[in-house]
């Protein structure tokens, strides 16, 4: 049933966040608007507020099209044949809503900036109208992608004809688009006197076909299978009716499908053929052997003649299912495939066994691709089944191969807007990261495992640009790299190249586009999009290109949003609900994204001759909004190290040959140098992704843009298999992942029950809690604070292989959702490393929904296994870590805190120029972003302590905040302490400067100024120092009390892990908030302010042998973790005493990102300091 779309309290597209947004600008009891569903197809929501509190309904239509309220059990409903009926009845209070429906919302009309783009490469002559003027665009863009195209090969008569249809008709199937049925009638104009030839020789090509099939069905023991699905070709084809287009593409597909099957038909013959000719013996008996359907457990090592059977289902189609029993041999590395019951069938090599495809729907499904034949899904009997075949492929690739499959790839990503010119001969600078910025030295440029290559602006076809990627890629690596991927849009084109040898470990490749241009329905501007998973690992890239101009800020914003909603084609069925940016392991967003800087240009061209690019960066629009949290949440970029890429004269590339004045119709265009393109990245949490490169080109000159390169290493692809010597245990009676007691703080301003929904791939189905049992005390009309007290109303899960080295790969996709609609409020992903404890662990994620912060969930987890880690192993765990993260280290050693060479202070302010104060005023500049997963700050930190509120466990108070006390100084005397910065994230390389105290990204700065105390201890040292700007003093603290020296028996509280994305405690709130209502919530708990107590568990702490070192470098050394002394050193922590005491958020300040090597560190300074 379609909905009333002339009625105005009928909104068709939009979503719940903005649904609020619109009831609660309206503020009147009775508002109400009816939008579709967002989770269940066909149905509608009814959203009212009253007493400023948003309530939704749902509306779900029965089998005969009757609309009514979802309501409880036992309640009647009440049916109406239209929304117009509904909303007419429920209009009189007292009839079951919370009140009558008085006043409806109107859509708003389309701003200016929302309806008409300034573009900056083309301007119409005349004025025409609106829809006029989109067809004059769409036609001229269209011819003009025709003159770049090879039309050599197409007689006169048919180009004649197609540009006819372009200059005239194409618009008559633009407008078409918009109606409820959309028609390409002109366009299969275009085809209709080829249609009719076409079918016939397809009628005679078909019957061919066939023929063979029969021939080979009938020889293989097949006639009546052979018969019917013949019979079945037949009978599709005599229901195509007309020979037109339409049907057409049906026959087209048909033959596909008949060409598919029989040569899968002649390969199983010949293959049957060849084994039953030949002298080699059937598969063992073993195959008939399967207990309960289920694949058995290898138990203890391998056996060298071990066989393991798997008892599969193959679809068959018109015939239903088949039984079959694939059969691995660890000893020959072979497979056998045969039908249930019988003892013989085809045995497959593992090197002809080409890839593995796990299906992203159903979790027992696995494509298997061999050599010579079509792919072909077995349906497994569970997850768990499906899994341990996998890793007993992988194992036998592992014994029988020389070399191992590689665990890391390289990937590089490039953005270039190309200006609409052609490209110039020499792009390998591009390819090799060579130029300026953070760059790969010459003698290490080696070849990448993938190709990111983006551009914008691009008037070269696919195939010619494609074809000179890989004709420069061959001639510096020496290489023939594969094209995996291309998706183009306009002249917006993303194309990725990988190596010849991964390409079988690349599946679910899947493709989107996005238009954002005028009206969003023109491909000028917009986003191209790929996703696939390498091995374990899914990788997604986006390429945009964002409205310009330097105040259309607000319009590119929303560009980002739209291009996140409209990428569904990317999501995974089953994760559909999820935002695409928790839909991958590593997600790459990159482009001409056209944020501009607010300076004049005159100083951003002075900035840039002083090499000072950091200045440059604080006023970058792109900075600014995402520290505001109003784009890319979670979203990492490497420091900018290099100019602006944007914009200079065409063919020139100094400083001085950067021009902002462009001439339009009538106006001058004022473009001043920017960061326009960008590459940015988000990843979960505790993934390994280091990024080694970000800069840009100095010597390709063809646009007034410069392409900008970024390479990054990724860890964790191989599929994962347990050690030879460990068992592969099938199951585990101890083995969960428990989700206990958890608060939320949800943004929203509707009140309903919400309930907790888990997804990830280390455990079958969708593992729902029940709704929250009790509330949190809220004053704000914006949130509200659910909890979940007990185990009886949260999760407790078992996962499907309980082994710890196997789940601490994965993740937990975590949505709360309103039990009353279904619908999502906020989802956050969380890692199983973090918890693998045998005691509850306390985390903390950011909330996040549709790209925008929403709020936080604090949660008591872990992760119970029947075996941990030895001692042991976690030492060799430490030792594999430290080559993935050396280059980091080097890096940070030799750059300051703004990314240039360090020199010694004497010679930085001897070579300091004098100018105006404005670029002297670095102490009022945001600290740079760090290039890593899950940065959080100090400052954040503590205020996520302080305003935990009463739910969670008592944190002792190790600093005290107040008025700053009197430091000493190395002359003598004391001095104040200047206040400190609760801004962004720290930077990787650590800095002495004092933050400062003024504003900083529209956020508050705090109103005390803190004690040394409540410092960290790195933020101390740096703004201690002498008058002259000598070195900084160590700030002493006392030593915790060993173990027995202290009087206080209870256990330590429970820590609280800080993960993913920094918690803003103060979001920004919806413009025109009133005074908090003081209406009761209906029918809910009671509230209270003190929750049921959560349990409170000392957490786990790894046995490390130590032995009493004098030296901070010497202790490290002992336990492999050398590399980090360096940074400790260098940020004072040269006392081994001193050091000790270190907190886990005073070692990620000074640049330790990685929770797994913080908490090796912490362990090994625990265990120092119980000796």
């Amino acid at each position: 049933m379609s909905g009333p779309s002339g009625r105005p309290w009928y909104h068709k597209h939009i979503d719940r966040m903005e649904t609020e947004r619109l009831l609660m600008e309206c503020r009147e009891d009775g508002a109400f608007l009816i939008r579709e569903s967002d989770t269940v197809k066909g149905a509608y929501v009814l959203s009212t507020i009253y007493q400023n509190r948003i309530h939704h309904y749902r509306i779900i239509p029965d089998e005969e099209g009757k609309l009514s309220i979802q309501a409880q059990q036992g309640v009647q409903k009440k049916h109406f044949s239209s929304l117009e009926d509904l909303v007419q009845f429920y209009s009189e209070p007292k009839r079951g809503l919370v009140c009558g429906l008085t006043t409806p919302i109107s859509q708003k009309e389309e701003t200016e900036e929302e309806n008409a783009e300034a573009d900056d490469e083309s301007d119409p002559d005349d004025e025409p109208d609106e829809v006029s003027r989109q067809h004059i665009i769409i036609s001229k863009f269209l011819l003009a992608s025709l003159s770049t195209v090879d039309t050599s090969k197409v007689d006169e008569a048919f180009l004649e004809m197609l540009k006819t249809y372009l200059n005239t008709e194409v618009s008559t199937d633009v407008e078409s688009m918009v109606t409820p049925i959309p028609q390409l009638t002109c366009l299969k104009e275009l085809f209709a006197e080829k249609c009719e030839k076409m079918h016939q020789q397809l009628d005679v090509f078909m019957l061919q076909v066939e023929l063979v099939q029969s021939l080979f069905e009938r020889a293989g023991g097949a006639k009546e299978a052979g018969q019917s699905r013949t019979h079945s070709l037949r009978r599709r084809r005599s229901q195509f009716g007309d020979k037109d287009f339409d049907s057409l593409g049906y026959k087209l597909t048909e033959c596909s499908e008949a060409l598919q099957n029989m040569e899968t038909t002649a390969f199983q013959m010949f293959r049957e053929l060849s084994v039953s000719m030949s002298d080699r013996p059937a598969p063992s008996s073993s195959l008939s052997q399967v207990a309960g359907g289920s694949a058995p457990a290898v138990n203890g090592e391998p056996e060298s003649d071990q066989e393991v059977s798997f008892d599969v289902k193959v679809d068959v189609g018109l015939a239903g299912k088949k039984n079959y029993i694939i059969a691995v041999s660890l000893k020959e590395g072979t497979l056998s495939f045969c039908k249930a019951g019988e003892s013989h069938g085809s045995i497959v090599c593992h090197q002809q066994l080409l890839q593995l495809v796990k299906s992203r729907s159903r979790e027992q499904k696995l494509g298997i691709l061999i050599e010579g034949q079509s792919r072909k899904d077995y349906n497994f009997n569970s997850m768990q089944a499906r899994e341990h075949f996998c890793q007993l492929i992988q194992l036998i690739r592992n014994n029988f191969r020389a070399e191992d499959d590689q665990d890391s790839i390289s990937v590089f990503v490039g953005t270039w807007n190309m200006g609409d010119a052609s490209p110039p001969n020499n792009i390998d600078s591009w390819l090799r990261s060579l130029g300026l910025g953070k760059t790969l030295p010459p003698a290490l440029a080696q070849p990448h495992d993938i190709y990111a290559i983006g551009t914008q602006e691009c008037s070269v076809s696919e195939k010619e640009w494609a074809n000179k990627i890989k004709y420069t890629l061959k001639n510096l690596f020496d290489l023939d790299y594969e094209k995996l991927a291309g998706q183009t849009l306009w002249g917006i084109r993303l194309m990725l190249f990988v190596k010849p040898e991964h390409t079988t470990k690349i599946t679910h490749v899947q493709y989107s586009q996005v238009r954002t241009g005028i009206g969003n329905a023109l491909g000028n501007k917009g986003a191209v999009g790929i996703s696939f998973f390498f091995g374990s690992v899914s990788l997604c890239f986006i390429n945009a290109h964002l409205t310009s101009g330097v105040e259309k800020y607000n319009r590119r914003n929303q560009n980002y949003h739209d291009i996140l909603k409209g990428m569904g084609a990317l999501k995974q069925k089953r994760l559909n609900q999820f935002d695409l940016t928790n839909q991958f392991h590593h997600l790459f967003f990159f482009g001409d994204l056209n944020y501009r800087v607010d300076l004049g240009a005159t100083e951003i061209v002075e900035f840039a001759k002083r090499q000072d690019h950091f200045a440059i960066y604080q006023e970058d629009q792109l900075r600014k909004d995402k520290d505001r949290k109003k784009i890319f949440v979670g979203f990492e970029e490497a420091p900018i190290l290099f100019p602006p890429t944007y914009r200079f004269i065409k063919n020139q590339r100094t400083l001085d040959s950067y021009v902002w004045h462009k001439q339009k119709r009538g106006y001058i265009r004022l473009n001043v140098p920017s960061f326009c393109d960008r590459v940015l990245w988000k990843s979960f949490p505790a993934m390994n992704l280091l990024n080694t490169s970000y800069g840009c080109t100095n010597d390709i000159m063809t646009s007034d843009h410069s392409p900008v390169f970024a390479t990054f290493q990724i860890r964790g692809v191989k599929q994962y298999v347990p050690e030879a010597a460990r068992p592969l245990p099938s199951s585990s009676q101890n083995a969960f992942i428990i989700l206990d007691s958890c608060k939320a703080k949800i943004q929203t301003s509707s009140r309903t029950y919400f309930y907790i929904e888990l997804y990830s791939t280390c455990f079958e189905g969708v593992v729902r809690s029940s709704p929250n049992n009790d509330w949190l005390e809220d004053l704000s009309e914006n949130y509200v604070r659910p909890t979940w007290c007990g185990r009886e109303h949260t999760a407790k899960v078992k996962p499907i292989l309980p082994e710890q080295d196997f789940l601490e790969q994965q993740h937990v996709l975590v949505m709360l959702k309103s039990q009353e609609s279904d619908e999502p409020y906020a989802e956050c992903c969380i890692s199983l490393r973090d918890i693998i404890s045998p005691t509850l662990v306390c985390v903390r994620y950011e909330l996040i929904h549709q790209g925008m912060s929403v709020g936080d969930l604090e949660a008591y987890m872990h992760v119970t296994l029947d075996r941990y880690k030895t001692e042991e192993e976690e030492q060799a765990n430490i030792y594999s870590d430290v080559n993935f993260i050396t280059a980091e280290t080097e890096e940070a050693t030799s750059l300051d805190f703004r990314g240039r060479t360090r020199t010694s202070q004497s010679e930085s302010v001897s070579k300091e120029p004098t100018t105006r104060s404005r670029l002297n005023s670095i102490e009022n500049r945001p600290r740079m972003p760090i290039p890593r997963t899950g940065s959080h700050s100090a400052a954040d930190r503590s205020r996520v302590r302080r305003n935990s509120g009463s739910f969670a466990p008592p944190v002792p108070k190790r600093r005290e905040t107040g008025k700053p006390p009197a430091a000493p100084t190395p002359y003598g005397g004391t001095k104040t302490l200047p206040p400190y910065s609760q801004g962004t994230t720290p930077p990787t390389i650590p800095t002495r400067r004092p933050d400062s105290a003024g504003s900083h990204h529209g956020h508050d700065r705090a109103e005390k100024t803190p004690s040394v105390d409540s410092l960290s201890s790195s933020q101390a040292r740096a703004q201690i120092g002498s008058p002259q700007g000598g070195p900084p003093i160590p700030v002493k603290r006392k030593l915790p009390a060993r173990p027995g020296g202290s009087t206080n028996s209870s256990p330590p509280p429970l820590p609280v892990k800080s993960f993913g994305i920094p918690i803003d405690p103060h979001p920004h709130r919806h413009p025109g908030t009133s005074t908090p209502s003081k209406e009761p919530l209906p029918p809910l708990p009671p509230k209270s302010p003190d929750p049921h107590p959560l349990p409170v568990a000392r957490p786990r702490q790894a046995q490390v042998r130590n032995r009493p070192l004098s030296t901070v470098e010497s202790l490290l050394e002992t336990h492999g973790l050398q590399q980090f002394s360096q940074k400790l050193v260098r940020n004072g922590y040269d006392d081994i005493h001193f050091v000790c005491d270190i907190s886990e958020e005073e070692l990620k300040e000074i640049g330790i990102p990685n929770p797994t090597d913080r908490n090796k560190l912490l362990r090994v300074f625990a265990s120092y300091r119980s000796q």
